[in-house]
C-alpha cells in the first residue's frame, strides 16, 4: 500500500475525512506501515526524544504526520518545516502559564513564518473549550492580576520556586464565575481562536481584557485572600484542600 498524493503537501488516506485525516489502519508514513496509531505515536516519541531542548531539527516522519494528519493544519495553508522542544525557561510568562509540561513542542510554519506550538499526535482527544478557556484565564491572571511575588514562602520561609496560592476564593471558583459570564458562542468558538493568527499566539490573547469575565476576575482578585508558597508546600496545601473537599462531599451524600 502506498499513499496517494492529493495536492502538494497533503496526502489522501483510506477512510480519511476532514475530521479524521489519518484515515484507517495501517497508517503509511514515509513508506512505513504502522499497525496502530499507538505504534505511530511510539515512533514519534522516539524521534523527538533524540533531540535536546531548544535545538531545531528536521524530521520527515514528524513533518508528514503534522502536515497531513492534523485537521486544522490540513484545512489551513500552513506547512510545518522544522521542529523543536522548547524549554519553559525560554518562554514568556504569559505563554508558560498555559503549559503544564516541562517543555513545549513547536513547529516552524510557512507562510506564517513563525514558531507555533503543535501536537505531534493529532488524533488524541483534546481539551474541551471550557478546559482551554480556564487555562487561558489562568494565563491572563498571571500576566495582569497576580500580585508582586513575595520574598519567602508563607509556611517555611524559603525563597526558591515560589508559587501563587489562592486561599479564598479558589481559582477554580473564580474561573467558574468567569465562564458563567461568557456567552455559549464565545465558549464554543473559544472567542474565534485561530492558532495561525498573524498577531495573536495564544487563546488568552483572543479574550478582550474589557470582557465582563476578565473585569470580574480582576475585581475578585483585589478582594481575595492569597499567599505565596514554595513548590513543595503548595503541593501539600493543594492536596489537603482536595482531601477536605472530598470529605465534605462524602458527608453531604451520606
Amino acid at each position: 500500500m502506498s499513499a496517494v498524493a492529493a495536492e502538494p503537501g497533503r496526502l489522501s488516506r483510506p477512510g480519511a475525512t476532514s475530521a479524521k485525516p489519518w484515515g484507517r489502519r495501517p497508517y503509511i508514513v514515509q513508506g512505513v506501515a504502522y499497525v496502530s496509531l499507538d505504534a505511530l505515536a511510539a515512533e514519534l516519541s522516539r524521534r523527538r526524544d533524540q533531540h535536546a531542548l531548544d535545538a531545531d531539527f528536521d524530521d520527515p516522519v514528524i513533518a508528514e504526520v503534522i502536515n497531513t494528519m492534523h485537521p486544522e493544519i490540513v484545512a489551513s495553508t500552513q506547512t510545518a518545516i522544522r521542529f523543536r522542544k522548547r524549554s519553559m525557561e525560554t518562554l514568556p510568562s504569559w505563554i508558560r502559564a498555559q503549559c503544564p509540561a516541562t517543555w513545549r513542542f513547536e513547529a516552524f510554519f510557512v507562510p506564517l513564518q513563525r514558531w507555533q506550538d503543535v501536537t505531534a499526535y493529532p488524533w488524541r482527544k483534546r481539551g474541551s473549550p471550557l478546559t482551554d478557556l480556564k487555562s487561558a484565564l489562568r494565563a491572563i491572571f498571571r500576566e495582569h492580576c497576580r500580585p508582586k511575588i513575595a520574598e519567602a514562602c508563607a509556611v517555611c520561609g524559603r525563597a526558591e520556586r515560589l508559587e501563587f496560592d489562592h486561599i479564598a476564593p479558589s481559582f477554580d471558583e473564580i474561573a467558574q464565575e468567569c465562564l458563567g459570564l461568557m456567552t455559549p458562542e464565545e465558549i464554543i468558538t473559544k472567542f474565534d481562536y485561530d492558532q495561525f493568527d498573524p498577531d495573536r499566539m495564544t487563546l488568552a490573547a483572543f479574550i478582550p481584557l474589557e470582557h465582563p469575565a476578565i473585569v470580574h476576575m480582576i475585581a475578585t482578585h483585589r478582594i481575595g485572600r492569597f499567599q505565596w508558597l514554595c513548590h513543595e508546600h503548595h503541593q501539600i496545601v493543594t492536596a489537603q484542600r482536595r482531601r477536605d473537599a472530598k470529605r465534605r462531599e462524602r458527608v453531604h451524600v451520606e
